[in-house]
């Protein structure tokens, strides 16, 4: 019985993380920015979009706001929430291709990176610290993100997977 109700639990969870990945699967996190007191967070990600090379109009935009971060000393990240998931991607797209996007570009005297990704759940978060660990090990040579979701690859030729929990470590 405990073992079956163990299993039930199991497959919530899993339905949550589900869930939770859905309701943030338009949502792009932007770190790096410092945080300034009279800041316009629209005016930000503009700035962005044209150092990208792709604008968004503020019909694209649902909302923009700023999340604390787990740990106190760091800056707060940039959740913008995009309208559909096509406007997320290529947003995102087009800030891959400029891997050294700096802090200056959008206009701020600081140095530093800004990186912008896909908004993961805090479980999905500590599922891919853990598999780029080991990827350094060279147990993985592919760790990354596509649609919220993270793949793994052992070389170039095996097959993707993809991460879901804890157990395929």
């Amino acid at each position: 019985m405990i073992h079956i109700l163990g299993a039930d639990l199991n497959k919530f969870k899993e339905d949550l993380q589900d869930k939770e990945e859905w309701a943030r699967a338009n949502n792009v996190e932007i770190k790096g920015i410092p945080v300034k007191k009279s800041e316009n967070l629209y005016d930000i990600v503009d700035n962005i979009s044209k150092v990208i090379q792709c604008s968004k109009r503020k019909e694209d935009i649902n909302y923009v706001a700023r999340v604390p971060s787990l740990k106190a000393e760091s800056q707060k990240s940039i959740i913008l929430a995009l309208n559909n998931r096509y406007c997320k991607e290529e947003f995102v797209a087009a800030a891959r291709k400029h891997k050294e996007l700096k802090i200056s570009q959008p206009g701020y005297a600081d140095e530093g990176h800004v990186c912008v990704n896909d908004h993961l759940t805090l479980f999905n978060k500590s599922l891919l610290k853990k598999a780029k660990d080991l990827a350094k090990t060279k147990i993985f040579k592919y760790v990354w993100i596509k649609h919220c979701k993270i793949l793994i690859r052992k070389s170039d030729t095996s097959p993707t997977f993809r991460i879901k929990s804890k157990k395929i470590f």
